[in-house]
């Protein structure tokens, strides 16, 4: 169990306000209520940070050990990883606001360790000792 609470739940455009999230693909009705998870994982859709949302990276204050969403830059200074050869589609991804597991897949094959990082390293392998029990 985290030992911090997700925020209350809220509307979609209230989330998209309060992270500074813009949204790709499906649809969503402003007004339509959900969870914080819910918000992080909607299907068919991609979401994007945009702009410095008053509630976005709440989670930092508590050590960040849970591996919240966050965006591909972001996951990639936390854990001490740099893309390899990057493509155009690569860095216009950076603000891709991704789960851990999100974050994995689309980095499959892109990205290397960097070698001056041991304390992204030890992020790295907190997440992963984590995400195994589950």
């Amino acid at each position: 169990m985290k030992p911090y609470p997700d925020p209350e739940p809220r509307s979609f455009a209230q989330w998209c306000s309060d992270l500074g999230i813009s949204s790709e693909g499906r649809a969503w009705p402003p007004n339509l209520v959900m969870t914080y998870l819910e918000f992080c994982f909607l299907p068919e859709t991609i979401l994007r940070k945009t702009s410095e949302g008053a509630l976005y990276g709440f989670w930092r204050q508590y050590g960040d050990i849970y591996g919240e969403s966050r965006i591909v830059k972001e996951w990639l200074d936390d854990i001490g990883w740099h893309l390899v050869e990057p493509t155009e589609d690569d860095s216009k991804d950076l603000n891709l606001f991704l789960g851990h597991d999100e974050f994995w897949t689309w980095s499959g094959g892109k990205v290397e360790q960097d070698l001056s990082a041991s304390e992204g390293i030890s992020l790295f392998e907190k997440l992963r000792k984590l995400f195994a029990k589950k």
